[in-house]
């Protein structure tokens, strides 16, 4: 006998009807769940997206960086990643630049705006609807360096010996003015100070500032600061890596300098203006790239201004400087003696352009001025090996001007010392060198 189910057929039909509605309901929430989440997904996708264009306007921003660096013309052209090396990258940049004006006047920095818009997955796509883009508008400038307002700003130290003077401040055609007080002396490494090797304590016309022990008298300076570690200036002057040496010690400069270093920026300024060699007479007007393959010696040669002259090699004695005054660089050394000079003439311009070395002879010196020569400067000698020294080996006041030493400046004769100019009083020693983001605006 066939068995009966005990729930009413009615029953039935209700679990059926109430079976289909929670399946119909759980639809409706996994429906409703799925759409959220893929419009989370999609919505994520998309900021992910405009991060990637966002990056890769930013790519462009360095591109042009590299090429302005480079003195190179940037490209107007889209450039994708993967052209760039970077396999597997996806999306691209368009970059363009131009000068910054005011009121159709170019900028005396001569700043450039740097426009980038990145693409993701390219320009096409994005034309066609089917991708992003961000922008960014950087204002690229040259950057500046600076080394403060003393007679002697030192790294190392200073060293002298039986010297009575070591700073006095002249006038404009090198007569010692008595009283004058600011021909200061900082020494800024760490530990640094101002070293005598004989018993003779000398004179300083103005205040000495070191970290380290200060070998002077003080009623003789008008003021000492020493054994305060509070007088260190780590970052007084730049990397020797920035500036374009190797790890070496004694360091070596990098030739052809490195992209992105102080050498490479007054190389390429320099360079733009084409090329001179050892035998090239007459006068030499900036910018130009003096070629003297490394080991020839420049001298007897009249060099104009704006702009910069750099010597691949060695200064002598004879050369005049100007006007206008160029900024004159370096790699090697420079030295006179007899009754040789260094002359410059800024003409209009209240202080000289700097005169850059970054070479160091065997000695161990950078620049040395020896017997009756004369380096009338009208502004700074900026030595930039790490190791060099400055010599004076003068009898008198042979160089006048400041002396600025990333190594150590050596008061090497006793009669030696430094005319500090009146002009330069209160005056800033700034090196403009390389280039840098001044502003930044991402769209």
């Amino acid at each position: 006998m066939p068995l009966k189910s005990s729930t009413p057929r009615g029953q039935r039909g209700v679990a059926l009807v109430l079976a289909v509605v929670v399946t119909a309901i759980c639809i409706v929430i996994v429906a409703g769940l799925m759409r959220y989440v893929l419009s989370e997904y999609q919505a994520a996708h998309l900021d992910w997206r405009q991060v990637q264009a966002l990056y890769c306007a930013e790519a462009g921003v360095e591109y042009a960086m590299d090429a302005l660096i480079k003195g190179e013309a940037v490209t107007n052209a889209e450039v994708s990643l993967a052209n760039l090396g970077l396999e597997g990258a996806e999306g691209s940049f368009r970059v363009s630049t131009q000068p910054v004006t005011s009121a159709g006047v170019p900028d005396p920095e001569g700043d450039v705006r740097v426009l980038a818009t990145g693409f993701v997955p390219s320009e096409a796509e994005f034309l066609a609807g089917r991708g992003v883009s961000r922008s960014v508008v950087a204002v690229v400038g040259t950057g500046e360096w600076d080394f403060g307002s003393d007679a002697v700003r030192s790294r190392n130290g200073v060293e002298y010996g039986s010297n009575d003077d070591l700073t006095v401040v002249v006038d404009e055609d090198g007569n010692e003015i008595h009283g004058g007080d600011y021909a200061n002396i900082r020494v800024t490494g760490e530990g640094g100070g101002v070293r005598n090797t004989s018993s003779n304590k000398a004179h300083v016309a103005g205040s000495v500032t070191a970290p380290g022990e200060v070998d002077l008298i003080d009623s003789r300076t008008a003021g000492v600061s020493e054994n305060n570690p509070e007088n260190c200036i780590p970052d007084a002057f730049p990397d020797p890596a920035a500036l374009g040496y190797d790890s070496s010690n004694p360091a070596q400069l990098i030739w052809p300098p490195p992209p992105g270093t102080w050498s490479h920026y007054f190389y390429q300024e320099a360079l733009a203006g084409g090329t001179s060699y050892l035998w090239d007479t007459g006068t030499i007007q900036a910018p130009r790239f003096i070629n003297l393959w490394g080991i020839g010696t420049l001298s007897n040669v009249r060099l104009r201004g704006p702009g910069v002259i750099f010597v691949w090699g060695d200064l002598g004695g004879g050369i005049v400087n100007g006007p206008p005054a160029a900024t004159v660089v370096a790699t090697g050394t420079l030295e006179t003696k007899g009754n040789e000079s260094y002359r410059c003439d800024p003409g209009d311009e209240p202080v000289a352009p700097p005169l850059i070395l970054f070479g160091r002879d065997k000695g161990g010196w950078s620049a040395q001025i020896r017997g009756n020569s004369t380096w009338d400067l009208r502004g700074p000698l900026i030595s930039f090996h790490p190791q060099g020294e400055v010599w004076l080996n003068d009898s008198a006041i042979g160089c006048m001007g400041a002396l600025i030493s990333n190594g150590t400046v050596h008061f090497k004769s006793s009669s030696a010392k430094l005319g500090f100019p009146s002009f330069l009083q209160n005056q800033r020693f700034v090196v403009h060198a390389g280039k840098y983001v001044r502003s930044y605006v991402a769209q």
